[in-house]
């Protein structure tokens, strides 16, 4: 059975303020006011959609005290080459896998687009999933 619509989940490597083109002055296509996004250097957007095993998401509403808190949400997905692994040095994300990158999980349904989850990473877990697989598991909070 199919799901009416499948998550998209992109993980922002680099500092900036958001996923999309960054704002270049006087450039055709990266210079349009209200499309583009103010910020200092382009950064890599990675899509690991086909590699995610589960997304959880918790929105920041206490119904009990009637507060609002932020958000969190993780997302866990499997490592089959090992370029999510912080150490390794001939990984294309090598010195890239911080704290403080961003992973934006969102969805189509029926032609609409929704975004779902948008924030910032605060940690990252590497680990093997077990001593016989041959791949690791990563969740990021």
């Amino acid at each position: 059975m199919t799901l009416p619509c499948q998550p998209v989940v992109q993980i922002r490597l680099g500092t900036g303020a958001g996923f999309g083109d960054v704002f270049v002055l006087g450039d055709l296509d990266d210079g349009i006011l209200g499309e583009n996004i103010l910020g200092t250097t382009q950064s890599q957007v990675v899509d690991i959609s086909s590699t995610v095993q589960r997304i959880s998401i918790r929105r920041g509403r206490d119904r009990m005290f009637e507060q609002y808190s932020p958000g969190q949400g993780v997302v866990q997905f499997l490592d089959f080459t090992g370029d999510w692994n912080p150490d390794n040095s001939s990984s294309p994300y090598y010195g890239q896998i911080l704290p403080m990158r961003q992973v934006k999980v969102s969805t189509t349904y029926d032609g609409t687009a929704y975004q779902l989850f948008t924030g910032f990473i605060t940690s990252w877990d590497w680990s093997w999933a077990d001593q016989s697989a041959d791949y690791a598991i990563v969740t990021v909070n």
